[in-house]
């Protein structure tokens, strides 16, 4: 995530259309939010992998759900701190699975996948969304980017049936997504109060250039990418066979 760059489009733009351009956490929350929320009235929801309470982006649609979260680490807003490959869990428990970009950071996806099928009762629910094209991140625990095909395998191997999979985007978003990524690399370079002087006016011109009229930009083009080859990741739906 690039939320610790500067943000002008906070400032300039509609709450909605700046939260749009947030091309990788929108793809993920217009997801559970399109194809989740049928599902999660009166549902009992484990967010598996769910980082601290600031990372769990699905928690604002599920208002209507008993929910516990899962993290490997002590972190804020956990119910259980567990290991995703062994979850301390009993068979057939929950009614739908969360597992937002989590599979990149677990050894074995696979093994996880198995443990959430187990978790979950016959019938019930699992949206699933990873990263394809991404930079390095959480290190050293970033171990996969996973493409559509590598991902069915997973987890149609683990015994889900697949319902909806879909791409996070396209290529003009991968590259408004890259293009913005530079406001880090020159956010990383100012080490020293030299460097922050210097560096300070290219970061507020990159901010600017990439991270607001680019973006824009990338927005408007993406609808031109019908192929949607070179996508950030992937969104999907699948269920517990009954």
């Amino acid at each position: 995530m690039q939320s610790d760059n500067l943000s002008f489009g906070r400032f300039v733009l509609p709450d909605k259309l700046h939260r749009r351009l947030q091309f990788d956490r929108w793809s993920v929350t217009e997801f559970i939010r399109s194809k989740g929320l049928a599902h999660l009235r009166g549902a009992f929801v484990l967010d598996a992998g769910s980082g601290s309470l600031d990372e769990q982006t699905s928690r604002e649609s599920l208002k209507d759900a008993r929910l516990h979260t899962m993290d490997i680490a002590q972190r804020t807003g956990l119910t259980y701190i567990g290991d995703l490959h062994r979850m301390p869990v009993r068979t057939e428990t929950y009614d739908v699975v969360f597992c937002t970009q989590v599979l990149e950071h677990v050894r074995q996806p696979h093994v996880v996948c198995s443990e959430i099928f187990r978790v979950l009762k016959h019938g019930g629910n699992l949206f699933v969304t990873v990263p394809q094209t991404w930079y390095l991140h959480d290190l050293p625990h970033h171990y996969f980017n996973h493409t559509c095909y590598g991902l069915r395998f997973i987890l149609e191997a683990a015994g889900f049936e697949i319902l909806t999979l879909e791409p996070q985007g396209g290529h003009f978003h991968c590259l408004g997504t890259q293009l913005h990524y530079t406001c880090t690399v020159i956010k990383d370079a100012m080490t020293t109060p030299l460097r922050r002087v210097l560096l300070f006016p290219l970061l507020v011109v990159c901010s600017i250039v990439f991270g607001l009229m680019t973006k824009l930009l990338c927005l408007w083009l993406d609808r031109f990418d019908k192929q949607r080859k070179n996508t950030l990741g992937w969104n999907c739906h699948c269920r517990k066979p009954l």
